[in-house]
């Protein structure tokens, strides 16, 4: 069974993760999807246009875009080191002012979630037998009083599809000494709605009100556990038994969700899509998807799937990727050497493809973005891309400006529009989403990070 499948969840903020045993496919929160630039919308929707102004000083060490839940954003100072020399982090939350409202106390701080109201955030409790940072997980509202108390081993944001949240608990150790996981579902007051009792668990989605667990099956030729995936209701009954060996959630657009069958004496994994009763509907015969968001999904309501296409000359796989519609069927040939969803923004998909090989070896890619028919509507040119957001309309792209010390790449990020124009020039050593909320963005600057209108 691939790690992938059965590692660490990290759901990310900035500079730190809250790690739960979950499976794939989630799609990782932070992107703003509010703002309206397809047709249908109404004035009221629609992005503003940024200026790029520097209107919060670059002081912090770390931070991430403003959450339209509080109106707040998480920063994070670092504080000291610890004893092997690494960085302290201390986190607290700012408004759009740059003022503090709550103060950087926490070791861990997620955003907060419209759902409940509530943030996970979480403090060092102790270390392990390995010398390594144990955390406690707790929900603060946002005068940063605790509503839930520091408890859990990991806890994910409340989803508002069921507004339950995803909470993990150390049951033991297995044969090894390794952790033995276990995961259930919380309320906004902290009381168990469904009890501990998974191997793995993911939020519940709002296209089909049910949620991913995941059970071990058993081991597998080197000792691995082997889980087996499926879907429970709010209640905590199955709704599809476990049965896959890998599973994600289902899109508003086609009802349909991606699952992995693992074949063959070297585990090759191969994808498909079932409906909500289980049934697959897609056979599994892909040899990728996009990680980022698979599925149906965007403007378009296509998926990303992939194919093998040879091996390089390290006799690693190829792979080209490519856009199905729901029925399975081609509408943009595998051709693509990495692509995403369509965003519901842009309507414009960002893809890669290989441009050359750098002085040590490696691939460079170059990122662009397609429209529907499969066409560059930018044509591959940046060293790094992000998706377009709701809010301002635009899209964080980097370009390399030289190497540092160590010979790593130096890159500078501006904003583009869907046009492919720079609104923003390259500048910011970092830079995040606009949010719709404050109409800021975090970016990264001599070292410190602060925010751009």
């Amino acid at each position: 069974m691939p790690a992938w499948l059965h590692d660490t969840l990290q759901i990310v903020s900035f500079g730190y993760v809250v790690t739960m045993k979950s499976v794939v496919f989630r799609v990782i929160a932070g992107i703003v999807v509010g703002g309206c630039l397809l047709v249908g919308c109404s004035s009221s929707d629609k992005a503003f246009v940024p200026k790029g102004q520097i209107v919060i000083n670059p002081q912090f060490d770390s931070a991430e875009s403003f959450d339209g839940a509080s109106g707040l954003a998480a920063v994070g100072m670092i504080s000291g080191k610890d004893a092997d020399g690494n960085d302290i982090y201390k986190y607290g939350y700012i408004d759009k002012s740059g003022k503090y409202v709550i103060n950087p106390q926490f070791d861990l701080a997620n955003a907060f979630d419209g759902a409940s109201g509530l943030a996970v955030v979480g403090m060092i409790s102790g270390k392990d037998a390995d010398g390594n940072d144990i955390h406690k997980y707790g929900y603060i509202d946002k005068s940063g009083k605790y509503v839930i108390n520091l408890q859990f081993d990991s806890a994910s944001s409340f989803d508002g599809a069921s507004g339950l949240a995803v909470v993990g608990m150390i049951s033991g150790k297995d044969a090894d000494g390794n952790d033995i996981d276990k995961y259930g579902y919380i309320d906004k007051s902290g009381k168990y709605v469904i009890n501990l009792q998974f191997d793995s668990a993911s939020s519940f989605d709002g296209a089909s009100g049910l949620a991913v667990v995941g059970m071990i099956s058993g081991k597998d030729a080197d000792g691995n556990d082997i889980y087996k995936f499926g879907y429970i209701d709010k209640s905590g009954k199955y709704v599809i038994n476990p049965q896959f060996d890998g599973a994600g959630e289902f899109d508003a657009t086609t009802g349909l969700a991606v699952i992995v069958d693992v074949v063959g004496k070297d585990s090759i994994q191969k994808y498909g899509f079932i409906d909500k009763s289980g049934k697959l509907v897609i056979n599994p015969k892909f040899d990728g998807v996009d990680f980022h968001a698979p599925g149906f999904h965007g403007a378009w309501g296509l998926a990303v799937v992939g194919i093998k296409s040879g091996k390089d000359s390290d006799r690693y796989y190829i792979y080209k990727y490519g856009y199905i519609d729901k029925s399975g069927k081609y509408v943009i040939n595998p051709q693509f050497d990495s692509a995403e969803s369509f965003d519901e923004n842009s309507g414009l998909a960002k893809v890669s493809m290989q441009s050359g090989k750098n002085v040590d070896g490696y691939n460079i890619y170059k990122f662009g973005y397609i429209g529907e028919s499969g066409t560059y509507v930018i044509n591959p040119q940046f060293d790094s891309a992000e998706s377009f957001d709701g809010a301002s309309g635009l899209a964080a792209v980097g370009m390399i400006s030289g190497k540092d010390a160590d010979g790593n790449d130096i890159y500078k990020f501006g904003y583009i529009d869907k046009s492919g124009k720079y609104v923003i020039n390259p500048q910011f050593d970092g830079a995040g989403y606009f949010d719709k909320s404050t109409g800021l963005a975090p970016v990264k600057s001599g070292g410190k990070w602060g925010y751009i209108n």
